[in-house]
């Protein structure tokens, strides 16, 4: 029997995760019939032809709506209405719970919407029991909470160009080993500290940090330290499938000085490539990195001394057991065992469908 969903906001961006994880519960008789709309009129057109609306990152629902200082409130009232319509009508609400809150802060209004779709959802996705645990701690669960962890990117990236080439390119050298902390530019992941390292371990270790900065990033301080450090290389834009092969690829290891986390496509991203991670002593990375405690070694959060130590210990190592164990991990995180627990659980819904 087919299950039918839709997801918000449109599956075509620049993260694959959305189309791995719909490709993925196919084979469950799950299938992403269309992108929703977040509107009556929508929902009340397509009742009959959908079982399910998934809902992603939800906070441009109420943070973009345009109208004045009580647009977020009115946001959140309409996001209120239209769960509510969608459980009259017999669907399924689902949320995948990405941060426990958004990464650049919430604010009250943020939390009531949070509020909401906790209390609404029939079914609330976790990437981890750390996260779980957090978010039960904070807001009153209406439906159920299951942990599905974040899948891997094997397949997404094309086979990376010659380290050499890709070091060239950059004005690298190639005797020297480079780290690489990549993905968009935002304050939490630490990117100060990136550049602290490379000051105190210049010249011998490379550096590179790459990605599209956040609206709300200030750019101006890395710029300055890539234009004073001759081992810091700073690629302020969006980066390609190429390039984020090519970059991870030619890296030792790629460094997640994260200052918080929930859940991370990087860390995946960083192991489907074959390359281990330095990254904060935070629950999400402990957890996710256990069954292969080669693949990540950690520092204590914000500590400057300590990640400096930890990238110069993990450089005197031998690199093909990272590797190695990267790589195994990766497949411990395939896409088809990480959607199990969901599939389960629109069986269960499906099978009492049968039997009313």
């Amino acid at each position: 029997m087919s299950f039918r969903v839709a997801s918000w906001p449109s599956a075509c961006d620049v993260n694959p995760y959305r189309s791995l994880f719909h490709a993925a519960l196919a084979p469950f008789g799950v299938h992403c019939e269309c992108d929703c709309h977040v509107n009556d009129a929508w929902l009340n057109s397509h009742a009959a032809a959908i079982d399910a609306i998934h809902l992603h990152w939800p906070e441009p629902l109420w943070r973009e709506r345009q109208g004045g200082w009580s647009a977020p409130l009115r946001g959140v009232a309409g996001l209120t209405r239209y769960v509510r319509r969608a459980k009259r009508l017999g669907i399924k609400r689902i949320w995948t719970l990405h941060n426990v809150e958004s990464h650049e802060g919430a604010s009250w209004i943020d939390r009531i919407g949070y509020r909401v779709l906790a209390s609404e959802s029939d079914l609330i996705l976790c990437h981890s029991q750390s996260a779980a645990a957090m978010f039960r701690r904070k807001y009153r669960v209406g439906g159920s909470v299951v942990v599905m962890a974040h899948g891997n990117y094997d397949g997404v990236y094309p086979s990376p160009r010659p380290r050499q080439e890709v070091l060239r390119a950059c004005g690298l050298r190639e005797d020297r080993p480079l780290l690489v902390a990549i993905g968009n530019l935002r304050d939490y992941k630490g990117f100060d500290l990136v550049a602290d390292a490379a000051r105190r371990l210049r010249p011998h270790v490379q550096f590179l940090i790459a990605g599209q900065p956040h609206a709300a990033f200030d750019i101006g301080p890395l710029r300055s330290a890539a234009a004073a450090l001759e081992n810091l290389v700073l690629v302020d834009r969006q980066l390609t499938d190429q390039e984020f092969s090519d970059f991870v690829s030619a890296s030792e290891a790629v460094l997640l000085p994260y200052r918080k986390i929930t859940g991370s496509g990087a860390l995946l991203a960083a192991w489907s490539l074959g390359r281990p991670v330095i990254g904060s002593d935070l629950d999400y990375f402990r957890e996710v990195a256990a069954p292969e405690p080669a693949a990540a070694r950690f520092f204590a959060v914000g500590d400057r001394d300590e990640f400096a130590g930890a990238i110069s210990a993990f450089l005197a190592e031998d690199p093909t057991v990272g590797r190695m164990s990267s790589r195994r991990i990766s497949e411990h995180f395939r896409w088809e065992r990480c959607v199990q627990p969901v599939a389960e659980v629109i069986g269960q819904w499906q099978t009492g469908r049968c039997q009313r």
